[in-house]
C-alpha cells in the first residue's frame, strides 16, 4: 500500500499541474488576438458584375466555307492561319464531269433551237398559204353566190332551162365547201402555232439547264467571301467532298470583341453601352476600355444553378496583339455611389440569417449587427448599425478572435 507520505507527494504533484495549466491556460485568454483594422469613413464605391467564367476573345465576322456541289479537291492553296483577300482562290474541285454536262447541255440547247427554227418556218408557210386560199374560196364563193342568185331569177322568168339554174347551184355548192375548208385549215394554223409554242419551252428548258450546269461549273472554284485569316481547313487535296461539306472557317482579327457569360442574377443590372474593364493575358499591366453592346435575350444552360447570358464587349479603341481566342476576364462598372461607407466584403459574417462585423472598443473585438446595402466579392455598403469612425476588424476569421477578445491592431485593411 502507498505510505501517506507518498499520497501527500502525488496530491502535491497533481495541484500543481492544475494550477500550472491555469496559469497556462489565463495567461492564453489574456494574450491579445492580432487582427487588421480599418477606420470607418465614407467615401465612392463602384459597384460592379463579373462573369461567371474567362471570358473569350471573338471576332465579329465568322465565316464558314462549304461547298456547293460534290467533286473531288484537286487544288487547295491556303493553310490554317494564311491570311487571304476576298475573291482569293481557296479550293477548286475537279470539272471534268461538269464540263461534259456543259457539252451536252449545249449541244441539246443547239438541237431545239433548230427544231424551233424549222417550226416558225413552217408556221409562216402555212399561215401565208391558209390565207391566200381563204382569200381566193371566199372570192369564188362571193361570185358563185351571185351567180345562183342571177340564175334563180332568170329560171323563174323562164329565160333559162331548170338544167342551167341547177348548174350554178353546183357551182355554189362547190365554192362553199372549198370555202369552209379553206376555214377550216386556220384551225390547222392554230395546231401548228402550239407546236412552234412547244418548241420555244424546250428551247427555255435547254437553256436554263445550259445555266445551271454553268452555276455547277462555277461551285467547282471556291473563293474567300472576306478579307481574313484561315482559322481551320478540315480537308486535303485529292479527298471527295459532298455538298455542304466544310472547306475552311474563317475570321476577321481586326473585327473583335469580348464573349462573356453573366449569371441570370446580375444580367438585369446590365445595359448596353456600360463602361468595360477588361483584363487579358497577353497584356497583364494594362486595363483596357470597352463596353457593352448586345446582351442576348436568350437564357443558357438547362439546369437553373447555371444559367447564364451571354453578353458580347467591344473595344473602345484599337488594341494591338489581340486575337481571336484569347482569354479575357471582365468587370462591368454597373455604377458608382458616392460618399458612402463602405468594408471589405470579408470583414462582415453571416450568421443565423444576420450581418455582423467585429469593431475595436476599449481595445477588444465587440461584435455588433449590421444592415448591408449593396454587397459583392470584393466589399460591403453598411447602411446602418456603426458610424463613421468606428474601427472594423477586416480579418474576422482569426484565430482566437471572438466577441470580447482583446486585440492588437495591425496596419493594412
Amino acid at each position: 500500500m502507498m505510505s501517506r507520505t507518498a499520497k501527500l507527494i502525488v496530491i502535491l504533484v497533481v495541484a500543481a499541474a492544475v494550477a500550472g495549466g491555469g496559469w497556462y491556460l489565463k495567461g492564453r485568454m489574456d494574450k491579445p488576438v492580432p487582427v487588421k483594422t480599418a477606420v470607418l469613413k465614407r467615401g465612392d464605391l463602384t459597384a460592379t458584375v463579373t462573369a461567371t467564367t474567362t471570358s473569350t476573345i471573338e471576332s465579329e465576322h465568322n465565316v464558314t466555307v462549304s461547298a456547293q456541289r460534290m467533286g473531288r479537291i484537286v487544288r487547295l492553296p491556303v493553310e490554317e492561319g494564311d491570311f487571304v483577300k476576298e475573291g482569293q482562290l481557296i479550293a477548286e474541285l475537279d470539272r471534268a464531269d461538269v464540263l461534259a454536262e456543259l457539252s451536252q447541255a449545249g449541244a441539246n440547247l443547239a438541237l431545239a433551237k433548230s427544231r424551233l427554227a424549222q417550226s416558225e418556218a413552217g408556221m409562216v408557210i402555212e399561215k401565208a398559204t391558209s390565207a391566200s386560199t381563204v382569200e381566193e374560196a371566199k372570192s369564188v364563193l362571193k361570185e358563185s353566190e351571185g351567180n345562183l342568185t342571177r340564175s334563180k331569177t332568170l329560171f323563174e322568168r323562164g329565160m333559162i332551162s331548170q338544167q342551167d339554174r341547177d348548174a350554178a347551184q353546183r357551182t355554189y355548192d362547190v365554192a362553199k365547201a372549198r370555202y369552209e375548208s379553206a376555214i377550216a385549215s386556220l384551225d390547222v394554223s392554230k395546231v401548228r402555232e402550239a407546236e412552234v409554242s412547244a418548241a420555244r419551252s424546250s428551247v427555255k428548258q435547254a437553256a436554263a439547264a445550259v445555266e445551271s450546269v454553268e452555276v455547277q461549273l462555277g461551285y467547282c472554284t471556291i473563293k474567300s467571301p472576306i478579307d481574313g485569316v484561315i482559322s481551320k481547313r478540315p480537308v486535303d487535296i485529292g479527298e471527295m467532298v459532298s455538298l455542304g461539306s466544310v472547306i475552311v472557317e474563317m475570321l476577321d482579327p481586326e473585327d473583335i470583341y469580348v464573349l462573356s457569360t453573366i449569371d441570370e442574377v446580375d444580367v438585369s443590372k446590365l445595359r448596353v453601352g456600360m463602361p468595360v474593364k477588361v483584363h487579358v493575358d497577353a497584356l497583364p499591366e494594362k486595363l483596357l476600355d470597352a463596353e457593352i453592346t448586345r446582351i442576348s435575350p436568350i437564357v443558357s444552360g438547362s439546369k437553373q444553378e447555371t444559367r447564364t447570358f451571354e453578353v458580347r464587349t467591344a473595344f473602345r479603341e484599337e488594341v494591338e496583339f489581340l486575337k481571336p481566342g484569347m482569354s479575357a476576364d471582365i468587370e462591368v462598372i454597373s455604377r458608382v455611389m458616392k460618399g458612402i461607407i463602405h468594408v471589405p466584403a470579408q470583414a462582415v459574417l453571416d450568421r443565423d440569417g444576420r450581418k455582423l462585423v467585429y469593431i475595436v472598443e476599449d481595445g477588444k473585438a465587440k461584435l455588433v449587427p449590421v444592415t448591408v446595402g449593396y454587397m459583392s466579392w470584393s466589399d460591403a455598403e453598411l447602411t446602418g448599425g456603426i458610424k463613421e469612425g468606428d474601427r472594423v476588424i477586416t480579418t474576422p476569421d482569426a484565430s482566437g478572435l471572438k466577441d470580447g477578445s482583446k486585440v492588437t491592431e495591425m496596419p493594412g485593411p
